[in-house]
């Protein structure tokens, strides 16, 4: 038996032992440097598909959950498309409302990060027969210098091309990205021309202003240096509209003047008063129709008016006791009425002026005699301080 132990014991000292002199080299760590490479590959080829799935699957539930919430909101042609926790959302809606409740759900989501909408287009069809079922925004044009912002519905990309076109020619910057095509409004073939024939021309003279047509009314505002230039663009602007489908509402203004100093207007009282001192702006018997004579003297009374251009006047009408009071307030009306006609029609500013008719309630003569009859049947000018 000790011949067989020490057999046994010679084995194994021959496998581990070495000659003299020679390194002894233990091979078998080497031998698992290949397991635990390919090991490692292993788990990391794991974990990137448990990430890539794990992406997957909020992506997924972002979307099939907001795809499923927008049909229960009864959204059906919105489509969402998930990147990680990013999502897009994109589609067509009926209304403002509906575009209101799509960013509602969107953002809501606990999923998501950033939620960005894309393209969310309002279509709604014309109704039955062909009859329009959509309000219209109000089409504006809005500019300051050579800077113009555009804004509103167009019913069909032609008409959006036409203002885009007539825009682009007048500004140098245009902002329209308010300016949309929706299906449904009414067509504006009626108005379009005309509107964008205001812009060109009112727009040339204004560095500050606007054109906004709303339904069949255009309105047209600005503030213009003296009345002169207000009262040639006001002109041009009723030209304009005066064959078209609308109504004008004009909003130009004039820079507010300083008031006129007392000295002025007490200068131009005394003009006045010395020019119809024992004279009359004659009419025709019982009527509103001028003279020669009467028109003569308004020619002279409007070359004083210029000379005093800020002070306002008030032109006012008195009759007779003889005849209906009725009848004589409204000739008295009437008269002043023509005269103002006349002067404005010769150049004078009507915003410098009141017409009043005070019929035969203001005499400066006894009516009881002709002479004082004929006094009392007269046109005075007054001037204003303010």
């Amino acid at each position: 038996m000790s011949r067989r132990v020490n057999k046994r014991l010679q084995g194994l000292n021959t496998r581990g032992s070495s000659r003299p002199g020679q390194r002894v080299v233990d091979d078998a760590p080497l031998a698992w440097l290949p397991f635990i490479a390919a090991s490692m590959t292993g788990l990391l080829v794991l974990v990137l598909v448990a990430a890539w799935f794990g992406g997957k699957s909020v992506e997924d539930s972002i979307e099939s959950t907001l795809a499923e919430q927008f049909l229960e909101a009864g959204l059906r042609n919105i489509s969402v498309t998930a990147d990680g926790r990013a999502v897009t959302v994109s589609g067509a809606v009926d209304n403002e409302a509906d575009v209101a409740a799509v960013v509602e759900i969107a953002k809501r989501h606990p999923l998501s990060r950033t939620v960005s909408f894309e393209d969310i287009r309002i279509v709604v069809p014309a109704g039955e027969g062909g009859d329009v079922s959509v309000e219209p925004v109000p089409f504006v044009v809005q500019w300051v210098g050579s800077e113009a912002t555009v804004t509103g519905t167009m019913s069909d990309e032609s008409a959006l091309a036409s203002v885009m076109v007539t825009v682009d020619s007048v500004f140098a910057t245009v902002d329209s990205s308010d300016l949309v095509v929706l299906t449904g409004v009414p067509s504006e073939s009626e108005w379009l021309g005309s509107a964008l024939r205001m812009v060109t021309e009112i727009s040339n003279r204004l560095d500050v202003g606007s054109v906004t047509v709303n339904r069949d009314v255009i309105a047209v505002s600005g503030e213009f240096e003296d009345r002169q230039t207000r009262r040639d663009a006001r002109d041009v602007a009723e030209s304009i509209v005066e064959d078209s489908v609308l109504d004008f509402v004009s909003g130009l203004t004039v820079k507010e003047a300083p008031p006129p100093v007392k000295r002025q207007v007490v200068e131009l009282q005394t003009t006045l008063d010395d020019l119809i001192k024992g004279k009359v702006v004659e009419f025709e018997l019982n009527s509103d129709v001028l003279t020669d004579v009467g028109i003569a003297l308004l020619d002279e009374i409007l070359d004083a008016l210029r000379q005093f251009p800020l002070v306002p006047v008030e032109i006012s009408g008195h009759a007779d006791s003889q005849g209906e009071t009725e009848a004589n307030l409204d000739l008295s009306l009437r008269r002043a009425q023509s005269v103002l006609d006349y002067l404005v029609a010769a150049g004078a500013d009507p915003t410098l002026f009141e017409v009043v008719g005070y019929g035969e309630t203001q005499p400066i003569a006894d009516n009881a005699t002709a002479d004082g009859r004929k006094r009392n049947r007269r046109i005075e000018f007054k001037a204003l301080e303010a």
